[in-house]
């Protein structure tokens, strides 16, 4: 159970973005903002935080283009960011944080929770999380003999969480599989959501 995401991706936006490579290239409120907004909700694990690369967009020219807002569904940021944290003592080998800010620096998306995870100390062991999944899978009957472990970011419980992914056996098909997912709350280490899945 290791958190490992070496991704580069980035948003791609239509025009008009200037990449950076350097936290320096950022203005000193955004700075001061950021380094802020980690010290809050990342606690003692934002010192183990590092910028990586990110975007800046310039939105009057990128609206001046297309004025037409209706048809998005979301805040297009002014500052499209992401950070490496890396803190082996918790299993984090890489993690890709991604922050989206306005212009002035306020946060308007966040792949880490608002609150309650900026204490390390509080996250359960990879033991507590595993007898928490087969626990749950055994009571819903599935198959224990082997699974899959990923991590993510709930965005709709604003949790970050565990998936343990069973095989629904009961499938036959060569070409792709179907897993029962059991996500485990890495703080509570609760299971905190159950659904199914594909994989192909």
């Amino acid at each position: 159970m290791i958190v490992d995401n070496h991704s580069k991706a980035i948003v791609v936006y239509r025009g008009f973005p200037e990449r950076i490579a350097s936290f320096s290239e950022l203005p000193p409120v955004i700075r001061f903002n950021i380094k802020g907004y980690l010290k809050r909700n990342l606690g003692s694990l934002s010192d183990s935080v590092m910028f990586s690369h990110g975007q800046i967009l310039d939105l009057k020219a990128y609206f001046r283009k297309d004025a037409i807002t209706y048809k998005y569904y979301k805040i297009i940021p002014k500052y499209d960011l992401y950070f490496k944290l890396i803190d082996s003592s918790i299993g984090i080998k890489s993690y890709n944080l991604k922050l989206d800010l306005d212009e002035h620096g306020q946060i308007l998306y966040s792949n880490w929770p608002q609150k309650g995870y900026d204490d390390k100390t509080e996250f359960k062991t990879n033991e507590v999380i595993i007898k928490a999944a087969l626990k749950a899978a055994e009571l819903k009957f599935y198959c224990k003999n082997e699974y899959l472990i990923d991590f993510k970011y709930n965005r709709n419980l604003d949790k970050l969480c565990w998936l343990f992914m069973f095989e629904d056996i009961r499938y036959r098909d060569p070409d792709r599989k179907k897993y029962h997912v059991i996500e485990v709350d890495w703080k509570s280490g609760e299971v905190v959501n159950e659904y199914r899945a594909e994989h192909f």
